[in-house]
């Protein structure tokens, strides 16, 4: 490596200086002895208490300046092994793979807290660059959102205790989103992943934390529908996501069946793949799902996630009420990426990296209705009256 030509470089350096330093020293001496003893200024008895003399008069300071330069050429020596190192290891990537997994890792952590400051750097490195090395937290590519809120008209259930959900009271909101994605440690292991639905937004992410949950979203539904879904069993839950939410999952376009598991605060859908999909660390996914579910109309807003660290995001937000003023309220660091497109269409691109927890809010009102509206309709209550 180039770190140790320096370091072999400077020692040769260091030997051949000092060699140099003492051979002057001699022929100086010499010199001195021969001028002296040619001149009588000395005799040969008196000459050897004079070299003595001058040999420790020359020694104090040649120590010195040996002790002086040893320090200085260390130190500079350090900084051009530092500097050469860290250079072989940034424009050499064989150089960090032939290195274990856990020297990988402590090299990033101090890099990173090196670069960052200790306390910051120790966050990044915990938070987002740790789980991706442990193959814990996964980065997504080409991530498409789509909401659209719609009315329809009453939905029954008898099936279900007479559950039922009225176009006056609830929305429909259709939801469909892919991106590409690693497959996680534990999902691998158990070769599953699970998706999930909360009836409380303060439990949201409580609820659905694990590991192997890709997807999860509020369900904001009326107290007496949630007390209907939370007695319901697995397999009649299950019916209700067929029927009512028309849950659809691929994995690499390849669909996959789901089971249920009922919950207080609300449900998980457990997708498992069996051996026709090969299942390794390296191997990147198409995940893509589809699903409606209904909202009540009380509820004005609607939460679009980004839940990992996600190369180029696409989110599309429509909603049919023409009379709802659609306002979003993003948290990334990118204003002009909102688009406001005719037919109460909110568009948002982002083509950089979006860290975890990014997304954006989207709020609503209804216009009030105009002057005229309001004349006109005045007059048709008259009229009726």
């Amino acid at each position: 490596m180039k770190g140790f030509d320096v370091k072999t470089e400077s020692n040769k350096s260091f030997k051949n200086i000092t060699l140099l330093f003492f051979f002057v020293l001699i022929l100086l001496l010499l010199l001195v002895v021969l001028l002296n003893v040619v001149f009588g200024t000395v005799t040969w008895e008196s000459l050897y208490i004079n070299i003595i003399t001058s040999l420790i008069s020359v020694m104090i300071p040649l120590v010195l300046f040996n002790l002086i330069y040893d320090y200085v050429t260390k130190s500079h020596q350090k900084i051009e092994i530092s500097d050469s190192i860290s250079k072989a290891f940034m424009l050499n990537k064989d150089i960090l793979e032939r290195f274990s997994t856990d020297s990988r890792k402590s090299f990033i952590k101090t890099s990173t807290e090196s670069l960052l400051g200790e306390e910051e750097g120790k966050m990044l490195y915990t938070t987002l660059i740790a789980p991706y090395l442990e193959n814990k937290y996964n980065f997504r590519r080409n991530f498409k959102y789509h909401i659209c809120y719609s009315v329809e008209d009453d939905l029954h259930f008898k099936q279900i205790n007479d559950l039922t959900f009225t176009s006056d009271d609830y929305y429909w909101v259709e939801e469909d989103l892919s991106f590409f994605r690693n497959m996680n440690v534990f999902q691998l292991r158990k070769r599953r992943i699970t998706a999930g639905f909360s009836y409380w937004e303060s439990d949201l992410e409580e609820l659905f934390k694990g590991e192997g949950v890709f997807f999860r979203e509020n369900l904001f539904i009326g107290e007496k529908e949630k007390h209907i879904l939370q007695q319901l069993t697995n397999e009649q839950l299950k019916n209700f996501i067929n029927e009512a939410l028309n849950f659809k999952f691929e994995l690499n376009d390849q669909p996959l069946d789901f089971e249920v598991e009922n919950a207080a605060n609300g449900f998980y859908l457990q997708f498992h793949f069996d051996h026709t999909i090969e299942a390794t660390p390296d191997k990147e996914y198409k995940f893509k799902y589809k699903f409606r579910m209904p909202q009540l109309k009380t509820i004005k807003k609607f939460i679009a996630i980004v839940s990992e660290p996600t190369q180029h995001v696409d989110i599309l937000f429509t909603h049919a009420d023409k009379n709802a003023r659609i306002v979003p309220i993003p948290f990334f660091d990118d204003s002009e990426a909102i688009n406001y497109l005719p037919n109460n269409i909110v568009k948002i691109e982002l083509s950089k990296w979006v860290l975890p927890r990014s997304g954006c809010v989207f709020i609503w009102d209804e216009h009030k209705a105009s002057e005229k509206e309001q004349t006109k309709e005045l007059t048709q209550k008259h009229q009726v009256g």
